[in-house]
């Protein structure tokens, strides 16, 4: 990871890449509770309309 990088060649400080580590676990589980929704939105849709599985 880039952050890492930086890190170990003191380009950012601790506090910095921390921040950036939690903004990447925070888009990780977005992205997963997106998928979700996703998944959700279309099975609703499939049952609507009727579609067996």
């Amino acid at each position: 990871m880039l952050t890492e990088r930086g890190r170990t060649e003191g380009e950012i400080g601790y506090i910095e890449y921390l921040r950036a580590r939690q903004a990447l676990f925070d888009a990780d589980r977005d992205l997963g509770a997106a998928r979700i929704a996703k998944s959700a939105a279309i099975s609703n849709l499939n049952q609507a309309m009727g579609v067996l599985p």
